[in-house]
């Protein structure tokens, strides 16, 4: 019983995502109303307040859900920083009309929340691996990853996978040596 409302309220999330995106290619989000968002997702407005309370929760709760494109099943495996970022650059990518859009809304704190909440809690055991002990560490390198994906994807994400992970990691690594 518990496992198919937890089926079940994981489609909702996935229907009221699906319609976001689909009616931010037509309004801007704070025109959405959550009457057309259920509208169009063919869910009940009691369905979205039982798991929102407000429509850019959806978005944070996709980032959440998200681990930032990294397979939950690895989480508990030592990971190679270049495939992290990797993953992490390939999920933007295949996201890259949400981040453009966050963008061009002035909303990319959801982003920067979203990266920073997976380093300090997802991703801690494995940076801490890396040699990341402080939370300013923590902090510089969520800094540069951000800035990295809003400048990548401001030129429209011009740099392939492979480019733009090799540069991330190696202005990551410059900084072992000071």
């Amino acid at each position: 019983m518990e496992q198919n409302r937890s089926a079940r309220n994981l489609f909702i999330k996935e229907c009221l995502f699906t319609a976001l995106l689909d009616l931010i290619k037509r309004k801007e989000l704070s025109k959405i109303s959550v009457t057309e968002l259920t509208k169009r997702a063919g869910v009940s407005r009691m369905a979205f307040y039982r798991n929102y309370d407000s429509i850019p929760e959806i978005i944070v709760d996709y980032f959440d859900s998200s681990t930032l494109g990294i397979d939950k099943r690895n989480m508990s495996k030592v990971m190679y920083l270049p495939d992290t970022l990797r993953n992490v650059f390939c999920f933007f990518l295949e996201n890259k009309f949400l981040i453009e859009y966050l963008i061009k809304t002035n909303m990319t704190d959801l982003i920067l929340n979203s990266i920073d909440k997976h380093f300090r809690t997802t991703f801690y055991l494995f940076l801490y691996s890396y040699g990341f002990r402080s939370e300013y560490e923590v902090s510089a390198l969520v800094g540069i990853l951000y800035k990295i994906l809003i400048d990548w994807t401001k030129s429209d994400m011009k740099e392939d996978i492979a480019e733009i992970t090799e540069l991330t990691f190696s202005i990551i690594t410059k900084f072992e040596n000071y």
